[in-house]
């Protein structure tokens, strides 16, 4: 054994005399370090991570499939990993992702990188990337919530002390993350230390040192830098292996000196706890990140991966399969286990040979290996696979979207599917079907001999549906083209499944006394608690729409209480919207990643088209300051929709719908959004439209259903305005840097904007929608257009479709008279009307309004209809009408007067947009309306002339169906009397446990009660 060990011990005495003169590692690292008291766990073992970058398979001289003779390097010498080896369990199929972070983030949580929706290493906020046919998902940061293997260990047992050596990459976001200690700097002179090795095996043992000598437990972790390219060695290493004959498989000898150097790293690490008298109560965990660079010739910077295919960032096996040997308590020397594993099993094998007391949660892929482990590689009798999580029978999964890699695959026994995504081969075919037993010989040509997906065509079929069912089971991001056109809907009815990892450990911890789940601190983890963690939501808005691709579907929430929006019951007059909305204070916001509608390099043959459409349904709380819907970019290019004060009449009434790019081209219209509507009574149909055509550029705005503005751009394909950028999208308030487009804007947005007020619905699309799509959409949210007329004569009828537009000439008909229902609804405050009728009275003298005028109460229920006259063009003599229309309900009131009918557009109105002149009816001589005995028929006569449009305004008693939020209080009301009558019964009889109806709170504004029908006239007798 000590010659096992000469190499490495000649090493650190040198280095040894290099830091001599160094200051305490303690006093350098670990300054501030919080000391832990020894609690609970008695023998808690030590664990010891190692991760190496890019090392293949084949990367170290350790056979890693004993029964291939290619499965370790003919020129690599490591015979520290060998030791290893020899005193551990190697494991033949051991898979990770084919680049880095991805890697790195399933060793730290468990979870597949897949689901973490990191799926490559970094987004490139440039043309970079990008130019291609299909768009890859963005990469999220990560998540502070998740726990790490640090954090794991440490519950398992507080006495641990935890720290991370070498590459991290997650500072920024995730912080220490449950690390006592974190380093990735040099303590020792650069020519003496390649890659930084030595200092991270030298801070490691002295972390290590510091532990023992404290009678505490370790967890280390430290990633190395080696053996990454360009090759670093020590100039000795580099001469001897220069000296060395050449191998068949590798011949380069910086690498394979960079290699050696590597393994005397471990080495020192290795002698540390064996010196120290802990190496059999020490678990050694050795693997990589993602396989070895694959180049043409084993010549210069990194080797070829031969026998495997592939390499570094692909899911071919040479990009996969890596080395993985672990050490330890339990396990059998010099064994083997053919199993296949993921990087995953790592953090749950980790938290199993720490002891955690808790069952994994929801999200945890990872399985541990130590049934293995202390079974000589194999499954113990009666295991017919490792179970994962979306995984249960054992199979292994992939997926990776790096330009141009883009591919999934599965591993299923001896089987591996890959399916790539982007330009398929011949037939549309994109399916690779490889037999990786004993020879794991792949190809990307689809026509190789070794795919088997035409030769085995139902294997190939089952196959791939496990790997969509995979795919969809973990929330896997796929790559698109962003010439398809898509719409995403998000609709407050339905928020979606809730992202939170929080209330995952909670669920799993319930009956346990973890304290990062015991909310209310009271030493047990019980319902209390749960209800305190859904208190917190809702967290995400997720889209209607699955385009397989999460965070396209996904609005997020701010942690903190004081900028979440709530979500709240809502009463809307439109049955179609959703009886719930999100409820923005001034100071809320919902935020997302940046919306994506043409690729940004402008290739010609991808998608140049920057065409978008905005559409939300929205209510707001006031009208004394600026409100910001929706932004997408940054103030000097992007997408917005805002409302301010334009025309400086002091209310923020104007609705406003920007596009902007870097170069300033831009495009902007507004409208008035109170004209015909109450924004603060009502919510309010808003459509905001971006063309990009080269033909015919231009932004339209659109309020319930009606074209209020439109802006006109250049043309041609020099003018284009390329406002998608990639910061961040807000709704309600700011999601990046600047409201998006918003400089030079005619309403100029504080800093600050955000909403006050409610959104129920919203869409985006990556395209520009057409007038007749925008009147769909706003028609399916009302009534129908005939509901509650029962019968017509003469030249009144119910139009087939619902206009939008009633301003002059928008909507002639010679030949009708139109009855149109407005709205159903509860009057919000007190209606005027011109006529309260009369039983079989007959209207036809103006100067008697005065007399027969009279006001709705408040909390009235009413149908509201609109008949319209407007014959085409201006006639010069009178076009006369006469009809009469039939209501199932009675009429309580009648408005004929312009005047009033302007006034109460916003209450009683539904339409976009309605006359502003010359509209209404004055009633004298043959120009009559006449109501029934029963007040249900209403007969009107008359005739218009020049511009004149002929408009009353009906008003019925409408008796409504109880809501289904009534339903819900006034059931929830009856269980409690039944409860309270229960709890009164089984008192009186001392029963004891008797259980309590629960209280119902009910947020948002609660349902009009139906107060029965009364109105007041102007008039006494009326």
């Amino acid at each position: 054994m000590a010659a096992r060990f000469a190499r490495t011990r000649t090493l650190c005495a040198r280095i040894a005399g290099l830091i001599g003169a160094v200051p305490s590692m303690t006093a350098i690292v670990f300054a501030g370090l919080a000391v832990v008291a020894p609690a609970g766990t008695a023998g808690s073992p030590n664990i010891i991570r190692i991760v190496v970058d890019d090392q293949s398979w084949i990367g170290t001289s350790v056979l890693m499939d004993p029964a291939n003779p290619r499965s370790g390097s003919d020129y690599f010498q490591t015979p520290n990993l060998q030791s290893l080896a020899d005193e551990g369990m190697r494991f033949s199929s051991a898979y990770v992702s084919p680049i880095c972070r991805p890697t790195q983030m399933a060793l730290h949580t468990g979870k597949s990188w897949t689901q973490l929706q990191i799926t490559h290493n970094g987004n490139q906020t440039n043309a970079s990337g990008y130019g291609r046919a299909l768009t890859r998902p963005w990469v999220r940061d990560g998540n502070r919530a998740d726990l790490s293997a640090a954090q794991v260990v440490k519950e398992a047992d507080p006495a641990y002390r935890t720290a991370h050596f070498g590459k991290y990459g997650t500072a920024s976001i995730l912080g220490n993350w449950g690390f006592d200690a974190l380093s990735n700097t040099r303590t020792l002179p650069a020519a003496e230390d390649p890659k930084l090795m030595f200092s991270f095996a030298e801070q490691a043992n002295q972390f290590i040192q510091d532990s023992v000598d404290a009678d505490r437990p370790f967890y280390v972790e430290f990633h190395h830098n080696a053996v990454k390219g360009p090759a670093v060695a020590l100039p000795e290493t580099i001469q001897k292996y220069n000296d060395l004959p050449r191998g068949q498989m590798h011949r380069d000898h910086e690498f394979a000196a960079m290699t050696e150097n590597l393994d005397t790293s471990v080495g020192m690490v290795l002698d540390r706890i064996r010196d120290l008298g802990v190496d059999d109560e020490t678990y050694v965990i050795y693997t990589s990140d993602n396989g070895g660079r694959w180049l043409s010739s084993p010549w210069g910077g990194n080797p070829r991966n031969v026998p495997l295919f592939g390499g570094k960032d692909m899911l071919w096996e040479g990009g996969i399969r890596v080395p993985m040997i672990v050490k330890g308590p339990g396990i059998a020397p010099g064994t083997v286990s053919d199993v296949p594993v993921i990087a995953m099993d790592v953090f749950t094998t980790i938290a199993d040979m720490a002891g955690s007391p808790y069952d994994m949660h929801d999200g945890i892929e990872g399985t541990s290996l130590m049934p293995i482990l202390e079974n000589g590689g194999d499954l113990p009798d009666g295991m017919t696979s490792l179970s994962r999580q979306h995984a249960e029978d054992g199979a292994i999964y992939f997926h990776y979207t790096n330009q141009p890699h883009l591919s999934s695959a599965v591993i299923d026994g001896a089987y591996k599917l890959v399916k790539t995504y982007g330009v398929p081969g011949p037939d549309a075919r994109n399916l690779h079907l490889f037999h990786i037993g004993a020879n794991p010989h792949e190809s990307e040509r689809l026509d190789d001999s070794s795919n088997l997906a035409d030769e085995m065509p139902d294997l190939t079929a089952q196959l791939h549906q496990k790997l969509n069912d995979w795919l969809e089971a973990v929330d896997a991001s796929l790559p698109y083209d962003v010439r398809d056109p898509a719409v995403l809907t998000w609709n407050a009815d339905h928020l979606g499944p809730q992202d939170d990892v929080e209330l995952d450990i909670l669920r799993a911890s319930l009956g346990t006394t973890r304290q990062r789940s015991d909310l209310n601190a009271d030493g047990i983890v019980d319902e209390r608690d749960l209800e305190m963690a859904l208190a917190r939501h809702p967290k995400t808005w997720r889209a209607v729409e699955n385009v397989d691709y999460k965070d396209r579907e996904l609005w997020t929430f701010p942690e903190d209480d004081a900028s979440r929006p709530a979500h709240v019951a809502i009463d809307p007059h439109q049955p179609g919207l959703p009886r719930h909305a999100l409820r923005f204070d001034g100071d809320d916001r919902a935020e997302r990643i940046f919306f994506n509608v043409a690729d940004p390099a402008g290739v010609v043959g991808l998608d140049g088209d920057h065409s978008a459409t905005v559409e939300a349904w929205v209510r707001l709380d006031r009208l004394d300051r600026p409100h910001l819907v929706f932004e997408s970019g940054s103030s000097d290019a992007g997408i917005s929709m805002a409302v301010g004060d334009e025309d400086g009449d002091g209310d923020a009434t104007d609705l406003r719908f920007r596009v902007r790019d870097a170069e300033g081209q831009a495009l902007t219209v507004s409208a008035s959004l109170d004209l015909f509507a109450d924004p603060t009574q009502d919510f309010v149909h808003v459509v905001g439209v971006f063309s990009d055509d080269d033909s015919d550029r231009f932004a339209e705005l659109y309020v319930n259903g009606a074209l209020r503005g439109r802006a006109q751009g250049a043309t041609g394909s020099a003018e284009q305005i390329k406002w998608d950028r990639f910061d961040r999208a807000g709704l309600g308030g700011r999601g990046g840097d600047g409201v998006g487009g918003s400089a030079g804007d005619s309403i100029p947005l504080p800093a600050d904007a955000a909403l006050d007020g409610d959104v129920a619905l919203l869409r985006f699309y990556n395209h520009a929608i057409d007038p007749g799509t925008i009147a769909q959409h706003y028609g399916e949210q009302l009534d129908p257009i005939g509901v509650g007329v029962v019968g017509m004569s003469g030249m009144l009828t119910v139009p087939a479709d619902r206009p939008n537009d009633l301003s002059e000439g928008a909507f002639e008909r010679d030949d009708s008279v139109f009855v149109m229902l407005e709205r159903r609804d509860r009057l919000s405050r007190q209606s005027q009307v011109d006529i309260v009728p009369e039983p079989d009275a007959r209207y036809d003298d103006a100067t008697n309004l005065a007399v027969t005028a009279g006001a709705l109460p408040a909390d009235t229920p009413v149908s509201v209809y609109l008949v319209q006259f407007d014959p085409v063009g201006d006639p010069a003599s009178p076009a006369s009408y006469i009809g009469r229309v039939t209501f199932e309900e009675p009429i309580i009131g009648v408005i004929v007067d312009e005047a009033l009918l302007a006034q109460t557009d916003g209450q009683l109105g539904s339409f976009g947009r309605y006359a502003t002149a010359l509209r209404g009816r004055a009633l004298s001589g043959d120009s009559f309306i006449r109501l029934s005995r029963d007040l249900r028929m209403l007969t009107v006569s008359g005739g218009v002339v020049g511009a004149e449009v002929m408009q009353i305004r009906v008003l019925t008693h409408y008796v409504p169906e109880p809501s289904a939020l009534v339903t819900f209080v006034a059931v929830t009301a009856l269980l409690a009397r039944r409860g309270r009558s229960r709890h009164a019964r089984s008192s009186s009889h001392g029963s004891p446990g008797t259980r309590r109806c629960p209280s119902v709170a009910l947020s948002g504004p609660q349902p009009r009660s139906h107060a029965s029908f009364r109105l007041t006239s102007t008039t006494s007798g009326s």
